[in-house]
């Protein structure tokens, strides 16, 4: 659940003493864990790789896009880590709808295959 909780929009989760927020803040393309555990080779996803930046209609939508710029920004030099990375064309989907699950599990999965031939 931590996972998700996007600051300002869902409550952050209590987890032993510890307030967890979305990881994305901190590593988007979280490649630090695996090195620090010694994986190799190291196969990442970066879900935002191929999204696109709208044009703003009011000042929520100049936030968003500002960190979302922020992230892609550090998502890029944590990717650069990767042996192998994925990236899904999820440009045409919000990340707060979940009625389209099985279209993105499908992105997903055609984004792995297209990325291991």
């Amino acid at each position: 659940m931590a996972s998700t909780c996007i600051p300002g929009i869902y409550e952050p989760i209590d987890y032993e003493g510890r307030l967890l927020v979305d990881g994305g803040l901190v590593e988007n393309v979280p490649v630090t864990p695996l090195l620090d555990a010694g994986a190799d080779p190291i196969l990442a996803v970066d879900l935002n790789a191929q999204s696109d930046f709208k044009r703003p209609d009011h000042i929520i939508d100049v936030l968003v896009n500002s960190i979302m710029l922020s992230i892609d920004n550090a998502a890029r030099l944590q990717a650069k880590q990767a042996d192998l990375l994925i990236t899904p064309k999820l440009a045409g989907y919000s990340m707060t709808n979940t009625k389209r699950i099985a279209e993105l599990i499908q992105a997903g999965f055609e984004a792995a295959r297209e990325t291991l031939d």
